[in-house]
């Protein structure tokens, strides 16, 4: 996955780490202000899908005119860095029940693993 180029990163930009609640993955995000004021999660690291399907639909996530994925979420709830973070921290733990049982959810549901 491409990382953001640091001269590209403004003051107001940050880049955060989440752990899921499982504690068995991190996640690497940069919290990006859009010309438009909204903000974007953009994800500098997470595990591998394996034998789940990465397709953005199914996976929320995006990505722009350089390569860089992002958290696919209705931008206009999305007007602060907070709100971002939020909704990083959600779909993280979403991204990781599918990854396990191919289910997406912020919960773990029963369901067969890979």
């Amino acid at each position: 996955m491409t990382k953001p180029d640091p001269e590209t990163i403004n003051q107001s930009n940050s880049i955060h780490s989440y752990r899921t609640k499982d504690g068995l993955e991190d996640y690497q995000f940069s919290f990006e202000e859009q010309p438009d004021k909204t903000w974007r999660s953009y994800i500098l690291e997470q595990p591998y899908y394996g034998c789940r399907s990465s397709d953005p639909y199914e996976v929320h996530r995006n990505q722009d005119a350089n390569s860089r994925y992002w958290v696919d979420w209705q931008p206009e709830l999305i007007r602060t860095k907070q709100d971002a973070m939020k909704i990083a921290a959600f779909w993280v733990d979403c991204n990781q029940t599918y990854l396990k049982y191919g289910v997406w959810s912020d919960r773990e549901e029963e369901s067969k693993p890979c």
